[in-house]
């Protein structure tokens, strides 16, 4: 008389639930859908399934890339982070990481194995903050030359009292200093303005005489 198949639907092995048999030729060892909490899915059959598999072979691969306590720039590995199911497969193992400012923040295995993050976003704020913390007295900038600093703006950007080559003085923001969208106090725009007004004006007389000697020409 033929054995009853155990029923294991429903019933969870580690990381893995039992969803439903699979059919198999009559004699084998049954083999079982089994979903696992990473989002992937695997066949077990059933006797490895209740001695000693307990996953569909994530677990295997997390313990060979263990990063428990391991430092990455200003970051240290504590734990792994598991997503949210149906997102998780294919992506990058998430990390819950420590930095040395205090901050925890999780990161993407991958990336700190590439050294893409290397803390919790305080370091890109410190170099940031080093940028315009530079000195820029003497330095110029189109028709500025900058004196001194003033202050810093509600961005936190550097304030620069700057004089004009026209003698004006004036206050500029080192982002603006630094990408060109200043280069005088407005002097070289009314320059470049009244330099556009001339050519027009030339241009017009050009043509008007040009049609005033047309028309003498046809009335002779």
């Amino acid at each position: 008389m033929p054995r009853s198949r155990r029923n294991l639907t429903g019933q969870r092995f580690g990381r893995l639930v039992a969803l439903r048999p699979i059919a198999t030729p009559p004699g084998a060892n049954t083999r079982w859908l089994c979903q696992c909490d990473c989002g992937g899915q695997a066949v077990v059959q059933t006797g490895n399934l209740i001695r000693d598999t307990r996953s569909c072979g994530c677990l295997q691969r997390e313990q060979k890339h263990d990063l428990t306590l391991q430092r990455f720039g200003r970051l240290v590995a504590l734990r792994p982070v598991a997503l949210p199911k149906g997102k998780a497969k294919g992506k990058s193992r998430r990390w819950l990481c420590q930095c040395d400012c205090g901050n925890t923040t999780v990161v993407g295995a991958y990336s700190l194995a590439k050294g893409h993050s290397r803390s919790c976003g305080c370091l890109a704020r410190e170099l940031a903050s080093q940028r315009q913390l530079r000195d820029l007295t003497g330095c110029t900038f189109g028709r500025w030359t900058v004196l001194h600093r003033v202050g810093s703006n509600r961005n936190g950007l550097a304030i620069w009292k700057c004089q004009c080559e026209c003698g004006n003085v004036g206050t500029v923001d080192s982002k603006t200093l630094r990408s060109g969208r200043s280069r005088s106090c407005g002097c070289y725009n009314r320059q470049l303005m009244a330099q556009r007004m001339r050519e027009l004006h030339e241009r017009k007389v050009i043509q008007d005489c040009a049609l005033d000697v047309d028309v003498k020409t046809l009335l002779r």
